[in-house]
């Protein structure tokens, strides 16, 4: 179950980042403590629109692919990826406001398409 959490979570901050115009905030914030509010809820908010814009079977797709042990050397994307994911881990109290925000369309939309639980 842990497994699909983080695939679910590296999904989620994957998507999140692959919008470009909120690349360069997010790599301007990842060196700064703590990261900005208004990037947080930035990346919030574009991660539940991408959700809520996407199919059951894009997400499907996205979710299969997406495997961050595949040996294939780390774009930018899954470099800030990897960043962000360590800021919330450093910081219990952002990641709480992180996943406040998304929790529940994410999973929601998830639970529609039959991707969580996960159907063996």
């Amino acid at each position: 179950m842990l497994q699909k959490l983080d695939k679910i979570f590296l999904l989620a901050t994957g998507i999140m980042l692959t919008l470009p115009s909120l690349l360069p905030s997010v790599a301007q914030a990842q060196n700064q403590d703590p990261l900005p509010a208004e990037v947080v809820n930035a990346i919030a908010q574009k991660t539940i629109a991408k959700f809520n814009n996407s199919s059951c079977q894009d997400l499907a797709a996205s979710m299969a692919k997406h495997n961050p042990s595949s040996g294939q050397p780390a774009s930018l994307k899954d470099q800030l990826t990897a960043r962000f994911i360590e800021k919330l881990r450093q910081d219990p109290q952002l990641a709480q406001e992180f996943f406040a925000q998304i929790s529940t369309p994410v999973l929601t939309k998830l639970f529609e398409c039959g991707l969580v639980p996960p159907q063996e």
